[in-house]
């Protein structure tokens, strides 16, 4: 076991003391540390932290800077006891995150849709359309 898997145990403990739910941030930080071992690295830097984020290539932006947020906090916390360690600073990565279009019915739509729920039985209905504004 590595001083860098020591300190991410620690690091864990801590944030679980203090009540936060760490299932998806654990593998992810467990993920990044094996990374940093497998690339001889004994510290955190902002260029290793930001190459295993977008890993595996391809995924969303949010998602790459998603997993830069968890290194963040880890190396926030890390630099306090290991000062060569560099923390990568915020909105290094775009967060935006496309909601799909909304799919909006006409009022026509509407109408034959609650017309066609109210030949359902056992569903408790408006028996009037909705008033149009």
């Amino acid at each position: 076991m590595t001083d860098l898997h020591v300190a991410l145990g620690e690091y864990l403990h801590m944030r679980r003391a203090l009540g936060t739910q760490l299932k998806w941030p654990e593998l992810a930080l467990r993920q990044f540390v094996d990374f940093l071992i497998a690339q001889h690295a004994e510290v955190v830097t902002i260029a290793l932290a930001l190459r295993w984020a977008c890993l595996p290539v391809g995924l969303q932006p949010a998602t790459d800077a998603r997993r830069l947020g968890l290194v963040r906090g880890f190396a926030g916390w890390l630099q306090a006891s290991e000062p060569r360690t560099e923390v990568p600073p915020l909105h290094l990565l775009p967060t935006l995150h496309r909601r799909p279009t909304p799919d909006i019915y006409r009022h026509e739509e509407v109408l034959a849709l609650m017309g066609a729920a109210r030949q359902l039985d056992g569903g408790v209905l408006c028996k009037a359309p909705p008033s149009r504004p």
